[in-house]
């Protein structure tokens, strides 16, 4: 009953071009979501009242034909969902917004790898507004000058501390880092891979801690101290104890 319901609604939706409503519940069954989108392209990125694009919906429910087919026509690869913890345990997961590989600090700053705008990808600080991302800031400094030189910065791992970041620049291999200054601007990005870290490594994390530094290479973890990073620190910045 409830696919003849969707068929119902969808051909209506077609016959009078108002099928934004319903592209969402055709994602999650399956039904005229392929002929929703070739009717308008534009309903590929189109969001739910929750932030929620068709291919979130298609993946929720297991629809892998359908989601392999919005990807194709252009959608949202990284969408983001998150769980609250309250005292009695983790809530269900809600969609948050888009971006990939989160990390964020003691003091609540968060980055992500932002692809809306950009090919391959951006290292971008965001704000958390009513449970959703909002506010995609471009972050600048060194990463914009390594910009011509390699397509690919992603994967932002923020000390606990907030005072530098560790970036890739290979698509998941080669890390850099660059130093926070107070007024938001950053320091030169600097190639780890000088400092003897194979540049096969990448998609690192940093301990709460801030003692060790995470990556992953030729697929093991490996850990390096962060005093390589300490060491780096521009003249005038305090140092970790």
């Amino acid at each position: 009953m409830r696919k003849k319901i969707m068929l119902f609604i969808g051909l209506i939706a077609l016959a009078l071009n108002v099928s934004a409503a319903v592209i969402h519940e055709a994602a999650r069954a399956g039904d005229l979501a392929k002929a929703l989108v070739e009717k308008n392209p534009n309903l590929v990125r189109a969001e739910d009242n929750e932030g929620a694009m068709p291919l979130h919906h298609a993946v929720a429910t297991g629809r892998r034909e359908v989601a392999a087919y919005l990807i194709e026509k252009g959608a949202v690869v990284d969408q983001k969902d998150a769980m609250s913890r309250p005292p009695d345990g983790w809530s269900a997961p809600k969609f948050v917004g888009q971006g990939m590989f989160v990390s964020s600090s003691k003091d609540g700053q968060i980055y992500v790898t932002d692809q809306t705008k950009i090919p391959n990808g951006y290292l971008a600080k965001v704000k958390m507004v009513d449970g959703r991302f909002a506010g995609f800031e471009r972050l600048r400094g060194g990463p914009d000058k390594l910009r011509p030189q390699f397509a690919n910065i992603a994967h932002p791992a923020i000390a606990s501390d907030g005072s530098y970041i560790v970036f890739d620049v290979g698509g998941g291999s080669h890390l850099y880092v660059f130093f926070r200054n107070p007024d938001g601007t950053g320091s030169e990005a600097v190639d780890l891979s000088r400092q003897g870290i194979d540049p096969r490594g990448g998609i690192a994390s940093i301990s709460p801690d801030g003692k060790y530094l995470f990556f992953g290479m030729n697929g093991d973890i490996c850990w390096v101290s962060t005093s390589i990073i300490e060491d780096l620190k521009p003249i005038g910045k305090d140092k970790a104890e």
